[in-house]
């Protein structure tokens, strides 16, 4: 219990240190650690502590390491890396559904309305939409659906923030091979909750999700010809 402790109050003490393991500046840990007792209702082990089991989680998830490394490093038996790993994620996940929700805009966005290449033009705009892909893992029998345009293993995730930058819905699971105008159609569907803007509100959206973007070259002038439909 001496080695892990000691690891974790040399990194959390260090602005650096906690950056670069953690991805996170150190209040922000402290913080981060403090709302998942709150929310998941998490209380310290025999021997292992929320904040170790926290440091555990983002070590592995942030530099995409095994169990079997991370129980080495911190000495505990892979079972007890395991067990914890997956007690903060179902309260990362329980967090997740309080922070990522749509907001009320009432106004225009000062990103907007302050600059004039935006406005008056995007006025009415509550966010943006766009897709990304995200590593992943699947059993090897689904693992052709899964192979991205990368040839990894991936999901494609469709994800919507707000002009301070915040998340406020994201959904995911689908194949790395769907097409993203078939994750934009399937997101639209009643069951999934999607925030649609009130009033005159918009989102700034990719062209790819909605329509096929088909590019002409000519060979004589080298101009390019784009078509929607």
């Amino acid at each position: 219990m001496e080695y892990e402790q000691s690891f974790i109050d040399k990194t959390s003490c260090h602005e650096t240190r906690c950056y670069e393991n953690f991805r996170m500046k150190k209040d922000v840990f402290m913080n981060f650690c403090e709302t998942l007792k709150e929310v998941g209702n998490l209380c310290d082990g025999k021997k292992v502590s929320i904040e170790e089991a926290v440091a555990m989680f983002l070590i592995i998830i942030c530099h995409n390491l095994r169990h079997r490394v991370v129980a080495e490093q911190f000495q505990h038996s892979l079972h007890m890396v395991s067990k914890w790993f997956r007690i903060i994620l179902k309260a990362v996940c329980k967090l997740g559904t309080s922070i990522i929700h749509q907001r009320n805009q009432t106004s225009t966005h000062p990103h907007i309305r302050d600059n004039p290449k935006y406005y008056p033009y995007f006025k009415d705009c509550i966010g943006a939409i766009d897709g990304t892909h995200v590593s992943a893992w699947a059993p090897a029998s689904k693992q052709t659906a899964f192979h991205g345009r990368k040839v990894l293993v991936t999901q494609n995730v469709l994800a919507m923030c707000d002009f301070d930058v915040l998340f406020t819905f994201v959904y995911s699971g689908w194949e790395g091979t769907a097409n993203d105008s078939r994750v934009f159609l399937d997101v639209l569907s009643p069951e999934n909750n999607f925030p649609k803007p009130n009033g005159e509100g918009t989102y700034i959206i990719c062209a790819i999700f909605v329509k096929k973007v088909v590019v002409h070259v000519k060979k004589k002038n080298y101009s390019i010809t784009v078509t929607l439909h």
